[in-house]
């Protein structure tokens, strides 16, 4: 609203209408991106006697422009990834190979020699992974959907996650669905989402803190008009940590863009092309502190009922 009264002095002093764009929240805390329009009002003398203004929500159409400008990027960084996993991919394999065989040869790991080469192979390895994510995210594989509960693979990936490095005891995790909830979905993409997200929690509460994880069945209503698809699915991840600032948190799913110094950024860029790729889509909020994921799977419409139910009971019986 600055930006309002600072053309609005200057259509005063100027008397010249005023064309410009900004972004505020609605009564929900969503984004909402205006387009404004101020110019004099005139009686008949032509003297100003007021000020017309005509505001335009261009949130969808600025959303719209966003994707299409992530998408040419997709676009161009495909045309690259098969240059880059044949020009750095197999040297690297060389490398790390080479390495464990000076490895050893040198045997005493505890010498500065052998301290060296275990920061070589580590480092070799984070750059392998590095590249895996790369190509995983400029040539996604095409979806293999079947009909999944979305529970079960929630519960198998935060089984895996309570045993990884970025894990702390002193992390709450607390869970909140009913049983079952299943999607036409692809279990191995959708079990990478949930992996994705629940790591990035956990490496928010270094210290500690809370992690709810909720899913629910939800119609369509304000938070699924732009969808414009049946029912949904709604996972909401949200943790206590150290949360996102204003001004990355438009940026969090860019590919490459990362504030953690061992990031590689593709993290929740892989989660946002997966979640779109099922026809869905994800949103994040956080206000400083904490951060809330929220993830919309829509019901797939070649999927019926009856061959929901159909697969349903082949698979009890």
């Amino acid at each position: 609203w600055d930006k309002i009264r600072e053309h609005f002095d200057l259509l005063l002093s100027e008397g010249s209408p005023r064309r410009f764009d900004g972004e505020t929240k609605n009564k929900h805390g969503e984004r909402l991106i205006l387009g404004v329009t101020i110019s004099p009002l005139l009686d008949g003398s032509g003297r100003q006697v007021g000020i017309i203004g005509i505001f335009q929500d261009l949130t969808q159409y600025k959303r719209l422009e966003e994707e299409m400008a992530r998408r040419e990027k997709l676009a161009t960084i495909g045309e690259m990834a098969a240059g880059i996993a044949h020009e750095i991919r197999n040297p690297l394999a060389a490398l790390s190979g080479s390495i464990q065989a000076l490895r050893h040869e040198v045997g005493d790991l505890s010498s500065e020699n052998g301290r060296l080469l275990e920061i070589a192979i580590d480092e070799a390895e984070r750059l392998n992974a590095i590249i895996s994510q790369f190509l995983n995210y400029a040539r996604p594989m095409p979806l293999s959907r079947e009909w999944c509960d979305l529970s079960a693979l929630l519960r198998d990936t935060l089984r895996l996650a309570e045993h990884c490095a970025d894990y702390r005891e002193t992390i709450q995790i607390h869970t909140n669905w009913i049983d079952p909830i299943h999607q036409w979905v692809d279990p191995d993409q959708i079990k990478q989402v949930f992996w994705n997200l629940i790591i990035n929690a956990f490496q928010s509460m270094p210290d500690g803190g809370s992690l709810h994880i909720s899913m629910r069945h939800v119609t369509r209503h304000r938070k699924e008009k732009d969808m414009r698809r049946g029912d949904a699915v709604e996972i909401r991840i949200e943790d206590t940590g150290e949360g996102i600032s204003s001004e990355h948190l438009s940026k969090v799913f860019s590919p490459f863009f990362t504030t953690k110094s061992q990031g590689s950024g593709l993290g929740l860029a892989i989660v946002q092309r997966i979640v779109e790729s099922h026809g869905g889509r994800v949103g994040v909020q956080s206000q400083g502190q904490g951060t809330i994921f929220t993830i919309y799977i829509p019901a797939n419409e070649q999927k019926s009922e009856t061959e929901a139910g159909t697969v349903g009971l082949r698979r009890s019986a």
